[in-house]
């Protein structure tokens, strides 16, 4: 089975999802967890432990006060010497995560608020695309002049807190779902796995397309289990969030192809001389007429 792993780091703790056949359909958690980041936090530890099995696949995802914890975990895989890691910072998650629950739903405008301690995101879909930012956490539920159709609210910060607030302000749906703290983590390592798959020219198959009808409930529950796979196209190598995103290597310039004049069109070649006729053939000589010769007649 093909095993991937998913970490989401914020300053104070590390969840990680480890995860089996990450391209189907159903998509297996096979452990998970969490580890706080204390003065004790070591990143080596972390990641030798967490590596006791071989992964296919691994995703990171942070906040912008972790920046210094996923440093570390990053130098960690680096000196073991682990491929496949795929990097991928908040924003980029939560606009991912939010355009995967706007299709799942069938809505064209959806806000999805990522709580997080000390640092939380605010991703809103519309018809004009998809945007994202960071915002104070205390913050997160000013969102009714983004006029969703739908609110969903994810992390591992106060999600109780922000829905109770936001369903304060709107009389729009306002959705959480069990286990919302992992959806990050998840999120990476099912986009991870789908980034390689896509690397390895190995087609994906598509998702089930929820029917507009369908419970929001049920709607964000598919996108944790599923999270975005069109995240796997855009995910960043680089550790700094701001800095842009590698694109995958693509021809941008085709090849010169010298123009060659058409042949002239062939002129027919004279034609031969026919041959003369033989010379008729000499006249046969006259026949002989005969002539009588008198001969001597002998004595007798």
């Amino acid at each position: 089975m093909d095993l991937v792993l998913g970490l989401s780091m914020t300053a104070s703790s590390i969840r990680w999802v480890l995860v089996d056949d990450a391209t189907g359909a159903e998509s297996r958690t096979v452990d998970r967890g969490t580890v706080p980041v204390d003065p004790a936090f070591s990143a080596e530890t972390l990641v030798g432990a967490l590596l006791d099995r071989p992964v296919h696949a691994l995703g990171l995802t942070w906040t912008s006060d972790a920046e210094r914890i996923a440093s570390a975990v990053w130098q960690a895989l680096t000196d073991r010497a682990v491929e496949n890691v795929i990097a991928v910072s908040d924003v980029e998650a939560a606009e991912a995560l939010a355009c995967g629950i706007a299709d799942l739903a069938g809505l064209e405008r959806v806000v999805v608020c990522v709580a997080e301690p000390g640092a939380s995101v605010i991703a809103a879909v519309t018809p004009d695309g998809v945007t994202a930012d960071r915002v104070d956490p205390s913050t997160l539920a000013d969102v009714d002049g983004l006029d969703p159709d739908a609110v969903f609210v994810v992390g591992s910060g106060d999600v109780a807190g922000v829905v109770a607030a936001v369903e304060e302000r709107l009389e729009v749906p306002v959705v959480t779902a069990a286990e919302a703290e992992l959806a990050l983590a998840r999120g990476a390592a099912l986009a991870s796995g789908s980034a390689v798959s896509i690397l390895d020219a190995e087609a994906a198959p598509k998702r089930r397309r929820l029917s507009p009808t369908a419970t929001l409930v049920s709607v964000l529950a598919a996108a944790v289990v599923t999270f975005v796979v069109s995240l796997s196209v855009a995910v960043g190598m680089s550790l700094t969030p701001d800095d842009p995103a590698p694109q995958m290597a693509r021809a941008v310039t085709e090849p010169t192809v010298e123009r060659v004049a058409p042949p002239k069109p062939a002129t027919a070649a004279p034609r031969a001389p026919e041959p003369e006729a033989p010379p008729p053939p000499p006249a046969a000589p006259p026949a002989a007429e005969p002539v009588a010769v008198e001969l001597p007649v002998p004595a007798a």
